[in-house]
Protein backbone atom coordinates (compact mmCIF):
# COMPACT_ATOMS: atom_id res chain seq x y z
CA UNK A 1 0.00 0.00 0.00
CA UNK A 2 2.96 2.22 1.11
CA UNK A 3 4.68 1.66 -1.79
CA UNK A 4 1.95 2.21 -4.34
CA UNK A 5 1.17 5.35 -2.51
CA UNK A 6 4.64 6.44 -2.51
CA UNK A 7 5.04 6.18 -6.20
CA UNK A 8 1.65 7.79 -7.11
CA UNK A 9 2.76 10.30 -5.15
CA UNK A 10 6.62 10.61 -6.86
CA UNK A 11 8.21 10.77 -3.63
CA UNK A 12 11.44 9.03 -3.24
CA UNK A 13 12.87 6.50 -0.86
CA UNK A 14 14.31 7.98 2.08
CA UNK A 15 17.97 8.04 2.35
CA UNK A 16 19.94 7.86 4.94
CA UNK A 17 24.20 8.08 4.43
CA UNK A 18 26.15 5.38 5.65
CA UNK A 19 27.37 8.28 8.49
CA UNK A 20 24.29 8.65 9.71
CA UNK A 21 24.20 4.91 10.41
CA UNK A 22 27.45 5.12 12.15
CA UNK A 23 26.88 8.07 14.69
CA UNK A 24 23.42 5.84 15.96
CA UNK A 25 26.08 2.53 16.21
CA UNK A 26 28.20 4.58 17.86
CA UNK A 27 25.26 5.60 20.16
CA UNK A 28 23.93 2.48 20.36
CA UNK A 29 27.20 1.30 22.25
CA UNK A 30 26.98 4.77 24.36
CA UNK A 31 23.99 3.33 25.80
CA UNK A 32 25.11 -0.58 26.07
CA UNK A 33 28.04 0.95 28.32
CA UNK A 34 25.71 3.22 30.22
CA UNK A 35 23.12 0.44 30.99
CA UNK A 36 26.40 -1.78 32.47
CA UNK A 37 28.01 1.30 34.69
CA UNK A 38 24.27 1.39 36.08
CA UNK A 39 24.09 -2.11 36.56
CA UNK A 40 27.41 -2.39 38.15
CA UNK A 41 26.50 0.79 40.56
CA UNK A 42 23.55 -1.04 41.94
CA UNK A 43 25.40 -3.77 42.48
CA UNK A 44 27.91 -2.11 44.10
CA UNK A 45 25.54 -0.07 46.71
CA UNK A 46 24.97 -1.31 49.97
CA UNK A 47 21.67 0.68 50.32
CA UNK A 48 18.33 -1.09 48.80
CA UNK A 49 17.27 2.68 47.72
CA UNK A 50 20.21 3.31 45.84
CA UNK A 51 20.08 -0.18 43.91
CA UNK A 52 16.84 0.37 43.33
CA UNK A 53 17.83 3.92 41.85
CA UNK A 54 20.57 2.74 39.62
CA UNK A 55 18.70 -0.28 38.24
CA UNK A 56 16.35 2.26 37.24
CA UNK A 57 18.66 4.55 35.10
CA UNK A 58 20.00 1.07 33.66
CA UNK A 59 16.24 0.44 32.70
CA UNK A 60 15.56 3.43 30.86
CA UNK A 61 19.08 3.04 29.28
CA UNK A 62 17.88 -0.15 27.91
CA UNK A 63 14.89 1.59 26.82
CA UNK A 64 17.44 4.25 24.82
CA UNK A 65 18.62 0.95 23.36
CA UNK A 66 15.56 -0.06 22.06
CA UNK A 67 15.19 3.01 20.31
CA UNK A 68 18.13 3.53 18.99
CA UNK A 69 18.22 0.28 17.47
CA UNK A 70 14.88 0.89 15.81
CA UNK A 71 15.99 3.85 14.28
CA UNK A 72 18.98 1.98 12.89
CA UNK A 73 16.77 -0.57 11.61
CA UNK A 74 14.69 1.90 9.41
CA UNK A 75 17.40 3.62 8.21
CA UNK A 76 19.09 0.39 7.42
CA UNK A 77 15.80 -0.92 5.56
CA UNK A 78 13.23 1.57 5.62
CA UNK A 79 10.91 -0.43 3.23
CA UNK A 80 10.54 -2.98 5.26
CA UNK A 81 10.23 -1.09 8.48
CA UNK A 82 7.41 0.39 6.99
CA UNK A 83 5.67 -3.10 7.19
CA UNK A 84 5.90 -3.25 10.43
CA UNK A 85 5.97 0.25 11.77
CA UNK A 86 4.55 -0.46 15.31
CA UNK A 87 7.20 -0.08 17.46
CA UNK A 88 5.87 -3.22 18.96
CA UNK A 89 9.47 -3.62 21.52
CA UNK A 90 9.53 -0.42 23.21
CA UNK A 91 7.69 -0.79 26.71
CA UNK A 92 5.47 2.28 28.00
CA UNK A 93 7.06 4.97 29.91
Amino acid sequence: VFEKMRTALGVEEPAFENKQLQLYNKALKYEEKAEVFYLEKSKEATDACQQEIFKGIANQERQHKAVIQTIIDFASKPERWLENAEWYHLEEY
